[in-house]
């Protein structure tokens, strides 16, 4: 952010930036707990892993057009 606003002095790009960032944090969550939840239950790392990709992968696929409608794009 410092690096953008030093560059373009646009505090709406800023804000634009921020509130983007929060919406692309959330879909990316539920991997956070799927991945150790797979582990725990001894399933490999690398399946764990890609499984817990396919669950992040469909969390944006669902959470992109609901902000769509909201007026919030990605």
């Amino acid at each position: 952010m410092i690096w953008l606003y030093v560059d373009t002095r646009d505090t709406g790009r800023i804000a634009e930036l921020s509130v983007g960032t929060f919406w692309l944090v959330l879909p990316t969550l539920p991997m956070f707990l799927v991945l150790p939840a797979l582990l725990k239950a001894g399933v490999g790392f690398y399946e764990s892993l890609a499984l817990s990709i396919v669950v992040m992968v469909a969390c944006y696929a669902i959470a992109v057009p609901i902000l769509a409608r909201f007026g919030i794009t990605i």
